[in-house]
């Protein structure tokens, strides 16, 4: 009957959705209403599991429900913010509306390596870029809004510049809103080179440069790497950057 299969999509909708749960218990008072008017003897108008007896099918469909929505509790219970930059093989930091670094995946050595603060990034950005950081991190309601990313410059230890990207992160903990700070450093793919190729007409010798550099590896790490020299290297390099129209390694990269 209707209110049969209503009642079973309802505990399904009610364990993805806890809000749907008055939504549920009208569609068993409608069951029960239903299966009253089909078998006129006495049935107990509250949810139990005596009531389900006659109907094995529907005791199944509930505790599937049930085992669902355990699960998808256990899950946002257990989230953590690392969990968030957890394998992302670029510098990453989680942080919270406070301002505070909760996570992190940096090494020692590395350019976010025992960070506590956000107040302890501004040494390593321009005064603007610092500021914009700030703006973003304290416009609390931006983790559940569409607002665009906040890009920023941030220095590494070895003084250059890289891009950085802050975008609100979807973290169940406590009900406050995060923010990931991470590198915006271009991770090499099949689809990238395929790019490379079509449009820029790189070669495959010259792809495994980009490639390199991709993975943070200078021209002397590429020349013991693929047994060729560095001029030969630095004479790829020139025409790497001729074909693509940029000047320098890092003006590719961006």
């Amino acid at each position: 009957m209707k209110q049969r299969n209503d009642l079973i999509a309802k505990a399904y909708d009610a364990a993805i959705s806890p809000d749907e749960y008055d939504n549920l218990v009208t569609k068993w008072s409608e069951y029960l209403t239903a299966l009253d008017q089909e078998f006129p003897s006495e049935i107990s108008k509250e949810p139990s599991v005596s009531d389900f007896v006659a109907d094995e099918e529907i005791f199944d469909h509930f505790a599937r429900a049930a085992i669902i929505f355990q699960r998808l509790s256990g899950e946002s219970r257990s989230q953590d913010p690392k969990d968030f930059i957890e394998g992302d093989d670029r510098a990453a930091l989680v942080i919270s509306a406070s301002g505070t670094i909760n996570a992190s995946n940096s090494k020692p050595g590395d350019i976010f390596y025992n960070l506590k603060h956000i107040r302890d990034l501004e040494p390593k950005l321009r005064a603007g870029d610092y500021a914009r950081l700030q703006e973003t991190i304290s416009q609390q309601n931006r983790a559940n809004d569409t607002h665009s990313p906040t890009v920023i410059l941030c220095e590494d230890n070895q003084g250059v510049l890289s891009h950085f990207v802050v975008v609100p992160a979807n973290i169940s903990k406590n009900g406050r809103p995060y923010f990931i700070l991470r590198s915006l450093h271009p991770r090499w793919s099949k689809e990238l080179q395929s790019v490379l190729m079509k449009v820029f007409e790189l070669t495959n010798r010259e792809c495994e440069i980009v490639e390199g550099w991709c993975n943070s590896l200078s021209i002397s790490d590429l020349a013991k790497q693929h047994n060729r020299s560095v001029e030969t290297l630095r004479t790829q390099v020139k025409t790497i950057l001729s074909k693509t129209g940029t000047g320098s390694q890092a003006a590719l990269m961006r």
